[in-house]
């Protein structure tokens, strides 16, 4: 496959949306002389307000920038914006809270083209295709104090504390643990392909709990360590099958003393004892009392009433 370099689109412009009202942290810069040394000063821009410069506001740079040292009177590298709303024009701290910054024009990248025209590497500007903004790196812990919104892939390798809300319209990746302090609402389905240790949780619930599995079974598996008891199925409070430590089963009774321990009636077809039955058929048996229970019969066939 043959491949042709195409020219380089023009470079990108650098812009910055702010966050939060930005008219005081937006500056005018003059420089004067004073005692035959130039002063600099940098005082809010004239005319910004909180009305006019809001949240959310996309200011584009134009080549101008501050540097400590360089300029008198700036402690921190600064750089020069302009308001495509309000058309005012100042100095920003790239590095501020207020500012986030971001990238609409297109790629400063090499394109590289097939004998055919399609793209190989890169994106194609003559399509439309603009860059999408530089990527974050950080080791460091991430704090977002404000809404997220993600609609590609979001991959979180360290801590994020999350204090806004977070759309994410693509996947979420999470290499590291992921600890949520608040509840969490999941409208589509909850797919976990790896171990569940550990989950303490009251469930309050109120729809069904399925477990299909058309794998290797069992489909359920509940194991317990330690001393403690197995499971307590209950119904409107009341516990009507408990599984003690050891593998009693009590039915209707929380405290079993035998491997099926049962307070109530118990119905069976058949009861078997070490594989024959607890009563074979045509045995005879005695009642020691003042009268025989209804359904008894006498040696002579006549049933009890």
């Amino acid at each position: 496959m043959s491949s042709t370099l195409a020219q380089k689109p023009k470079p990108s412009i650098r812009a910055y949306k702010t966050q939060y009202a930005f008219n005081n942290s937006f500056y005018t810069y003059r420089t004067r002389v004073v005692n035959f040394q130039n002063v600099g000063t940098l005082t809010p821009v004239a005319g910004a307000t909180a009305s006019n410069c809001p949240r959310g506001r996309v200011l584009y740079e134009k080549g101008s920038k501050l540097y400590p040292g360089a300029n008198p009177g700036v402690s921190t590298y600064m750089v020069g914006v302009y308001d495509p709303v309000t058309f005012l024009s100042g100095y920003i701290d790239p590095a501020s809270k207020v500012f986030t910054p971001m990238n609409e024009g297109k790629p400063h990248t090499t394109v590289i083209l097939d004998a055919e025209g399609d793209i190989i590497f890169g994106k194609n500007p003559d399509n439309g295709e603009t860059d999408q903004g530089p990527g974050v790196f950080t080791l460091a812990n991430s704090y977002f104090g404000a809404n997220v919104d993600a609609s590609g892939n979001l991959l979180v390798m360290g801590d994020t504390g999350i204090v806004g809300n977070t759309d994410i319209s693509g996947s979420l990746v999470v290499w590291g643990p992921g600890t949520f302090h608040d509840d969490v609402e999941i409208k589509g389905n909850l797919t976990c392909r790896g171990n569940i240790t550990q989950i303490d949780l009251t469930d309050m619930t109120s729809e069904q709990l399925s477990v299909t599995n058309n794998g290797t079974g069992p489909a359920l598996i509940v194991n317990q360590l330690g001393a403690n008891d197995i499971m307590n199925i209950k119904d409107d409070g009341v516990s009507v099958m408990f599984i003690k430590d050891g593998g009693n089963v009590g039915f209707g009774k929380t405290n079993p003393a035998y491997t099926v321990d049962v307070n109530g009636i118990l119905n069976a077809l058949r009861i078997y004892e070490n594989g024959f039955p607890l009563i074979p058929t045509g045995s005879v048996m005695e009642f020691a009392g003042a009268s025989a229970p209804s359904g008894w019969f006498f040696c002579d066939g006549t049933a009890v009433s």
